[in-house]
């Protein structure tokens, strides 16, 4: 797993700009591990929803001048039976048609 670090010290309310710039570039760092891990035939991902506090403590990190942005990660796809997909709003779908059933079967007993 990859850790993107940023400088913070460095913003100020003169330099707010910095802040939005500072996860445009993790972004965009991000994206070329997506397609570098693509051409080496891998996967990858970013994850960028984690709990900062605990990620600066195992780096020891005990200062606010870095702060931890983005995580990637590479590897391989690995197949597990027992996760599955469903479309985007799939239950919405069935709540749909149990709601028409219901209607129906009441019409038609009416």
């Amino acid at each position: 797993m990859l850790a993107t670090l940023a400088r913070f010290d460095d913003i100020s309310a003169a330099r707010a700009w910095l802040y939005r710039q500072r996860f445009r570039e993790a972004g965009m760092l991000g994206q070329a591990l997506y397609l570098e891990a693509e051409a080496c035939r891998l996967q990858g991902t970013g994850i960028g929803c984690y709990f900062d506090d605990v990620v600066h403590d195992a780096l020891q990190l005990d200062t606010t001048r870095f702060q931890d942005l983005y995580h990637f990660t590479v590897g391989r796809a690995v197949v597990d039976a027992r996760l599955g997909s469903e479309t985007g709003y799939a239950h919405l779908e069935e709540r749909a048609r149990a709601r028409t059933a219901d209607w129906l079967a009441d019409w038609l007993t009416g």
